[in-house]
C-alpha cells in the first residue's frame, strides 16, 4: 500500500491496484509545495472530508473528467452549484460504508477545528496580507459558497490487514467511539487549525494511539490565508512523551509504502 501527500489535506491512496483520492486541491500561486493539476487526473473516485474551499475547489474539474465523488450533503450542493452533474455524486454519511475493491472505508462522524480569535486576528493583521493580491481576490470571491456546515467527516480505511484513521481536521468529536477511532495503524492528522496546535495534537495521541502519525495540511498552501506551521515542537514532543509512535513528515509527491 502506498500513500502519497500532494499538499495541503491531499491524499492518494493506491492498494492492490485501487486508486482513492482524498481531498484533491490544487495549491495556489506562491504556495510552498507547487502541486499540479495533472497529479489528480486519472483518479475514478474522490472521498470529501468536508466541504471547504482547500478540499473541495478543484473537484468539479475532476468530475467532469469522469471521477465519483463521494460527500456529504453540504459538500453535495456546492458542486452541484458549481456544475457538477448529479450523477457523478455519489452521498455519504456517518456510519456508511463504501467498497472499493480491496479497499473498505468507513465514514465516522469527525469535527472541524475551531479557529481561535488569536489565530484568526494573527492571519487578518499579518502583513502577508498584502501580497498575492490574485489570491486574496479568489478566496474572497469563492470562500462563502464552499461550506462545512458541521459535516465533517473522519475515514477509517481497511486494506492489507491495516486500518488507516484520515482526519480532514485536527479535532475529533465529543464521546468518540473508543472501537471505531483507536489504534489505526496509521493516522494522517491535518497539523493546522489551532493557535497552539501542539495542545490539540498530543491530546489526540492520548485519545487515539496510532502507531504511525502522517502529518499533512501543515503548509502553505493558500497565501496569504495559509501559513507553514513549524512541527519542531511537535516533533519534540512526540520523541520525548510517546517515543513508540512513528512520525512521518512526508515530502509532496513522493509515494509512503506501508
Amino acid at each position: 500500500m502506498n500513500i502519497t501527500w500532494h499538499g495541503n489535506a491531499s491524499i492518494a491512496l493506491e492498494s492492490e491496484g485501487t486508486r482513492l483520492l482524498f481531498d484533491p486541491f490544487v495549491p495556489l500561486p506562491g504556495a510552498a509545495t507547487p502541486t499540479r493539476p495533472e497529479v489528480f487526473h486519472g483518479f475514478p473516485n474522490i472521498l470529501i472530508t468536508h466541504g471547504h474551499l482547500d478540499h473541495l475547489l478543484n473537484t468539479p474539474a475532476l468530475a467532469k473528467n469522469g471521477a465519483v465523488v463521494y460527500c456529504t450533503k453540504t459538500p453535495r450542493i456546492t458542486l452541484i452549484n458549481a456544475g457538477t452533474d448529479a450523477s457523478r455524486i455519489v452521498p455519504v454519511a456517518p456510519g456508511g460504508t463504501l467498497s472499493f475493491g480491496p479497499v473498505r472505508v468507513i465514514a465516522l462522524k469527525g469535527k472541524h477545528a475551531k479557529f481561535d480569535p488569536p489565530l484568526v486576528l494573527r492571519t487578518l493583521l499579518s502583513p502577508r496580507m498584502l501580497k498575492y493580491p490574485e489570491n486574496r481576490a479568489l478566496i474572497r470571491k469563492t470562500h462563502p459558497h464552499f461550506l462545512e456546515k458541521g459535516e465533517t467527516l473522519i475515514f477509517k480505511i481497511e486494506t492489507e490487514e491495516k486500518t488507516i484513521l484520515l482526519l480532514g481536521s485536527m479535532a475529533l468529536p465529543p464521546g468518540i467511539v473508543t472501537k471505531d477511532y483507536a489504534r489505526p495503524d496509521v493516522l494522517i492528522l491535518p497539523y493546522q487549525g489551532h493557535t497552539n496546535n501542539l495542545k490539540y495534537a498530543i491530546e489526540m495521541m492520548r485519545e487515539l494511539s496510532p502507531r504511525t502519525v502522517l502529518l499533512d495540511h501543515f503548509d502553505d498552501a493558500f497565501p496569504p490565508a495559509s501559513r507553514n506551521v513549524d512541527l519542531t515542537p511537535f516533533l519534540a514532543a512526540m520523541k520525548e512523551q510517546r517515543p513508540g509512535i512513528k512520525v512521518i513528515v512526508p515530502k509532496a509527491g513522493e509515494p509512503i509504502r506501508f
